[in-house]
């Protein structure tokens, strides 16, 4: 009797152990596809080289999803979209610049020119850990390929969304590199 007792316990330990396992929340999820909406979900991703990048944060045991922020200053038109990623110890960081925002196609910003519906991406990635240390720069360039496309404006309930796909040169770094991004989508509110 014993011994079925013994057998018994370990077997529903066996069974019991999977489901304690940390998991990480839907919501912070660093490589899943945001769906398509626009409703001011506050959501972004994207395929960076092939690889879905949406905000998270692992760095923190059950961190909260960083999400994304939206800064708005009406006298210079100027709308400042920002997601992050807090992984390996280290972030990145990309940033939506739209210059008088309005539905339809955004043309990729040109250097002083302040009065044109106009638009830029950045992608900021900081490695800090003991091993890697770095800090590279990209953003787009005129000369590369880049579509960016607001698809809802509402200024009444404060939504923009829109989709976004380009090349992103390497400027914080002594080798020039690029780096592909597609299928981009954000969904957000801004004040």
């Amino acid at each position: 009797m014993k011994k079925i007792y013994s057998i018994t316990l370990l077997l529903s330990l066996l069974f019991l152990y999977p489901s304690c396992k940390e998991e990480l929340p839907d919501n912070n999820c660093c490589t899943c596809t945001a769906p398509f909406t626009e409703t001011g979900a506050g959501t972004m991703s994207f395929d960076l080289n092939g690889t879905t990048w949406s905000p998270c944060n692992t760095n923190e045991k059950n961190g909260p999803s960083p999400g994304l922020s939206t800064q708005r200053n009406p006298i210079n038109g100027y709308l400042h979209i920002k997601s992050q990623k807090f992984i390996n110890g280290g972030e990145e960081t990309v940033y939506i610049i739209l210059l008088h925002p309005k539905k339809g196609l955004i043309q990729h910003a040109k250097q002083g020119i302040w009065e044109l519906t106009q638009g830029k991406i950045a992608l900021e990635l900081f490695a800090n850990n003991p091993n890697i240390q770095s800090n590279d720069f990209y953003e787009t360039d005129e000369n590369l390929p880049f579509h960016l496309e607001i698809t809802k404006l509402d200024t009444i309930n404060k939504i923009i969304s829109g989709i976004f796909t380009c090349s992103l040169q390497n400027t914080g770094s002594s080798k020039p590199d690029t780096v592909q991004i597609q299928n981009g989508r954000f969904d957000t509110r801004y004040l």
